[in-house]
C-alpha cells in the first residue's frame, strides 16, 4: 500500500466526538442552546397546527412533517444530532475497515 493511500484512509471515524466537542465550544453557558430550543418548539408547535389545518381541509401535510423535524432538531441538539451521528460512524467505520482490508491493509 502506497502511503498517499494510507494517509487518505482514516483508522476510524469521530463525527459524535467532533460535535460533542462543537457543542461545548459554541454552547459555552448555555444561552445559545436554550435560545435554540425554544425556537425548535416554536416549529414543533407551528408544525402541528399547520398539520392540523392542512389536514381538516383535506390536503396533504407533508411541509409540516419537514417543518415538525428541524424543530426536533433545533429543540434537542444535544440528543438528536449525536444519535445520528454515532449511527454515520458506525456505518463509516465498517466500509472504513473493508476498504483497508480490501486494499491490503
Amino acid at each position: 500500500m502506497s502511503p498517499s493511500t494510507t494517509r487518505i484512509l482514516a483508522d476510524d471515524s469521530n463525527l459524535h466526538g467532533q460535535w460533542s466537542t462543537f457543542v461545548s465550544v459554541v454552547g459555552g453557558d448555555g444561552s445559545f442552546l436554550t435560545f435554540l430550543a425554544v425556537i425548535g418548539i416554536a416549529m414543533i408547535v407551528a408544525g402541528v397546527i399547520m398539520m392540523m389545518w392542512t389536514k381538516r381541509r383535506g390536503g396533504k401535510a407533508s411541509g409540516a412533517v419537514y417543518l415538525m423535524i428541524i424543530g426536533v432538531v433545533l429543540a434537542a441538539p444535544k440528543a438528536v444530532i449525536p444519535l445520528v451521528l454515532l449511527g454515520w460512524d458506525f456505518f463509516a467505520n465498517i466500509v472504513i475497515g473493508i476498504a483497508t482490508r480490501g486494499f491490503g491493509g
